[in-house]
């Protein structure tokens, strides 16, 4: 495996995680971040934090 892939999918459990921890506190996040939130396993999104 490749150090920017590494890097690429710790970045992305780090800022999907982030806006869980987020979301489980209603009223933490706009309408948008949620629906993004719910949008990133069945389009198969990839986010990062950077």
């Amino acid at each position: 495996m490749s150090p920017s892939l590494v890097t690429a999918v710790s970045m992305h459990h780090y800022a999907v995680a982030m806006l869980y921890s987020l979301a489980a506190k209603g009223g933490r996040l706009a309408d948008e971040q949620s629906a993004l939130l719910h949008r990133i396993v069945p389009d198969q999104l990839v986010l990062a934090s950077g």
